[in-house]
């Protein structure tokens, strides 16, 4: 099991991916054959080149995102992240407050993501 500061770094490494722009980071924080569901309820990306897809998908309706991120907490294997997602491109953007659920393997990849938000309560930015 990896331990409580490999499970942080690879949550604060997801963050910094989207704050700094950078998609090779993003895909470094995952494992292989991980899954990711963003939010939940949608299909999940499984493996590396989907997962590069959502990044592609997200990055392709915003100019800038960034995480503001409010607390990470670890358990185990597992952390959540509490955080508020900002999108801005030339027509506004939006914001959101959301949470996010990783577990993390022993190699200190991201194996199984979920992402938490309502989208009732976006917050249109003018």
């Amino acid at each position: 099991m990896p331990n409580p500061d490999q499970v942080r770094d690879r949550v604060e490494s997801y963050a910094r991916s989207f704050n700094t722009n950078n998609r090779e980071l993003f895909l470094e924080c995952f494992a292989e054959n991980a899954v990711q569901r963003d939010p939940v309820t949608a299909p999940p990306n499984i493996g590396l080149e989907a997962i590069g897809g959502f990044w592609d998908n997200v990055h392709a309706l915003a100019e800038s995102v960034s995480l503001d991120v409010r607390h990470i907490h670890v358990c185990g294997d597992e952390a959540v992240m509490v955080f508020t997602i900002t999108t801005k491109s030339s027509g506004g953007g939006f914001q959101i407050d959301a949470v996010d659920l990783f577990k993390v393997d022993d190699n200190g990849k991201i194996t199984d993501f979920k992402a938490y938000w309502d989208p009732s309560k976006m917050k249109v930015l003018s």
